[in-house]
């Protein structure tokens, strides 16, 4: 075992991806209903094979550290500052009151203790789960009138406290959140929980968009002969009932298969396509179209899926419903949202940020 540890000391390096394959792998051991996650897992780890007397080089550390914070600030940036358009002044209350509670609750803790400033910072960081605090005070110290060798003592302890305190920062914010807050306000969690989610499931009945049954089905018709001498654009409003979305996609007149545009004038014996999503067949089969038909050369036709990022002002800030309604969105259909790489769950009154579409 001797020559394993040498190995770890001489080159660091593996250390390092030992420390996050490991860790990785631990966060995903689950227990019942709990699972620690993967940074919990290479914290722990870390705290363990630090044990090592395994030193890491300063640079190493740095890099990787802004690198954690840039990662951290380039997922949750976007989403800040748009909270704070929306709701700022009571998050910024609520940050404030966080900071002065975790800061005055270290300072009391660490007096108890007799914690040097290297210990407290760690602490302040693991239990609010703050990983910047951890550059803030390590460069804090590195100024202090000491000596190297108490500067460096202090910095080391700033991760260690942290890694630590981190376990129980997230398993305390849990048990707050689940236990110790239900109680405080009076209320039962699972019984609130299950209200607010019949309340959405009855509220979005018939209109949730994202689905298994979400994919676009196409259908040929012979047009009724009530639609004769009308617009594209007339027949499909006339068509569309709440919850529904379909398109003319395709006519066929004589021998000609083309796309028609929305002034497009229908005439006897056209055979249309239209567009719709699958979950809409059984509303579908209700409307008079006209005589359901198997045409080949009218539902064969190229489609493609597109990702499309949505920033401009014109169509952020506004839900679904309205933006439907845009000529320019006319025959698409949306399959997927997502924000930051998240899928979100979706209905007709979801309002669009800076999202991506697909």
């Amino acid at each position: 075992m001797t020559w394993f540890i040498d190995a770890l000391r001489s080159h660091p390096e593996l250390t390092l991806f030992l420390t996050l394959a490991i860790g990785y792998a631990v966060g995903k051991i689950q227990i019942g209903t709990f699972k620690i996650g993967s940074v919990t897992g290479v914290l722990v780890t870390g705290v363990i094979i630090g044990q090592l007397n395994i030193t890491i080089d300063a640079t190493v550390k740095s890099v990787f550290f802004l690198l954690f914070l840039f990662a951290l600030g380039y997922n949750a940036g976007p989403q800040f500052f748009k909270g704070l358009k929306k709701d700022g002044i009571p998050q910024v209350i609520f940050s404030v009151i966080v900071c002065v509670i975790g800061l005055i609750s270290t300072i009391i803790v660490g007096k108890i203790l007799h914690y040097n400033a290297g210990q407290a910072a760690g602490l302040a960081a693991g239990a609010l789960t703050q990983s910047a605090v951890i550059g803030v005070a390590q460069d804090s110290i590195s100024q202090l009138s000491v000596s190297a060798a108490d500067i460096k003592s202090m910095s080391d302890f700033v991760p260690v406290g942290y890694a630590v305190t981190y376990i129980f920062g997230t398993i305390g914010c849990a048990f707050v959140l689940s236990t110790l807050g239900p109680k405080i306000y009076g209320v039962d969690l699972a019984e609130e929980s299950r209200k607010i989610d019949n309340a959405s499931k009855d509220a979005l009945e018939g209109k949730l968009l994202n689905s298994r049954a979400g994919d676009v089905d196409y259908r040929a018709y012979i047009i009724d002969d009530c639609y004769i001498g009308q617009t594209v654009k007339a027949v499909e409003h006339k068509l569309a009932t709440e919850g529904i979305r379909l398109f003319m996609v395709r006519m066929k007149r004589g021998n000609d298969v083309f796309r028609p545009n929305e002034d497009e004038i229908i005439q006897k014996n056209d055979r249309v396509a239209f567009s719709f999503k699958e979950r809409d067949v059984s509303k579908i089969n209700l409307l008079e179209i006209g005589q359901e038909i198997s045409d080949y050369t009218l539902i064969n036709f190229p489609t493609e899926t597109v990702a499309v990022y949505v920033k401009d002002s014109e169509i952020t800030g506004k839900s679904i419903s309205e933006v439907r309604h845009n000529t320019l969105t006319r025959g698409v259909f949306i399959s997927k949202l997502q924000s930051t790489g998240d899928e979100i769950p979706y209905n007709n009154e979801t309002v669009i940020k800076t999202l991506c579409f697909k």
